[in-house]
């Protein structure tokens, strides 16, 4: 379950990402939908980061196209901290942008 979860929120972050790259010319919808994909895979961060500390490590193995390249991530409780912390500080500009969009004031 951890390691679904982990997948969802790094390919969240990613959408996140590059919606707001690929609607630069359009701020007001990258201000309004970008920082929801950051916010969800925050949360989802948030919750795998609870997972693992609570419980033991998760390893997650990635097949990808060419079976060469093994690419695998193991996920034990120091670097479920460091999750911990990055979700987090990724969550804090989503909450300001939110307060500036909803007082009016122009972010840039």
């Amino acid at each position: 379950m951890a390691g679904h979860l982990f997948i969802i929120s790094i390919i969240l972050y990613v959408v996140g990402y590059l919606f707001a790259l690929c609607f630069f010319r359009w701020q007001k919808l990258r201000n309004y939908i970008s920082p929801i994909f950051v916010a969800i895979a925050s949360c989802f961060s948030i919750a795998v980061a609870v997972i693992v500390l609570a419980d033991n490590s998760v390893y997650l193995d990635f097949p990808l196209l060419l079976p060469i390249i093994p690419c695998s991530f193991l996920l034990d409780p120091l670097s479920s901290y460091f999750v911990l912390a990055i979700s987090v500080i990724c969550l804090i500009p989503v909450y300001h942008n939110e307060g500036i969009e909803l007082r009016g004031i122009s972010s840039g």
